[in-house]
């Protein structure tokens, strides 16, 4: 498996594994976003790490070369768990979903050495969210559509659609058309906030998953504990 590198803005490709075959989709040229970059299609393995700045540089690629501006946002609701590798099959064995989300948290680090995820309490509501610190990366909203479509399937899939957000906020400005962003979930979807997470009742953190697996979820406890003790960054 690709190791993260001493870069602190290494990111793990995840969900752009699937970048080039979408791009062909809609009728573009995957080897277009990725020229100059050193990489072929087949080089986008979900486990590959690069850098934070070319994880968001091919993303502005594909939505240049498709006319989709949405093209991040898509790709996100098109994932699963899996795209996560062994951090998402952690949460698919997890008992409930506050469980999972706990995971996601606790182990980003292993994926992401440029974003932080969070799962805040506030009220009877949580915010479950990410935030990208790397000093040197700059604003886009093709990193942060990703991370919120990404977020808003695995809670559906994790509870198979018995949970969904009550509030999207997303620290974009509202878009042309607002109508692409409806896939998300069926709740208000707040552009120009402060921050971009889900917010969810705090009472469906207690929700029982119907893949939670405590022996295999022992098992990948030990692979990414094991990760964060043998890391060069240290232990979260």
């Amino acid at each position: 498996m690709q190791t993260i590198t001493q870069n602190p803005a290494q990111q793990r490709i995840g969900p752009l594994a699937a970048l080039p075959e979408f791009v062909a989709e809609l009728g573009a040229d995957p080897a277009a976003v990725l020229a100059g970059t050193g990489l072929a299609p087949s080089d986008l393995r979900p486990d590959l790490f690069v850098s934070l700045a070319l994880f968001d540089l091919l993303l502005e690629r594909a939505a240049a070369v498709t006319g989709r501006s949405d093209i991040a946002l898509q790709l996100g609701l098109r994932q699963s768990f899996r795209a996560l590798g062994p951090i998402g099959r952690l949460m698919s064995h997890a008992p409930t979903l506050g469980d999972a989300l706990t995971d996601f948290v606790s182990f980003q680090i292993t994926n992401s050495r440029g974003a932080a995820a969070y799962l805040h309490r506030m009220g009877d509501d949580v915010a479950f969210g990410i935030g990208i610190y790397d000093r040197e990366f700059r604003s886009s909203q093709h990193a942060y559509d990703l991370s919120i479509a990404v977020g808003c399937t695995l809670v559906r899939e994790l509870t198979n659609g018995q949970v969904e957000p009550t509030e999207i906020l997303l620290m974009r400005r509202e878009p042309a058309d607002p109508a692409s962003y409806r896939p998300l979930a069926r709740c208000p979807i707040r552009f120009n906030q402060a921050q971009c997470c889900l917010i969810l009742p705090a009472r469906s953190l207690g929700h029982r998953l119907t893949t939670g697996d405590p022996v295999a979820r022992a098992q990948l406890l030990n692979e990414l504990n094991a990760r964060l003790l043998h890391a060069p960054w240290g232990v979260a």
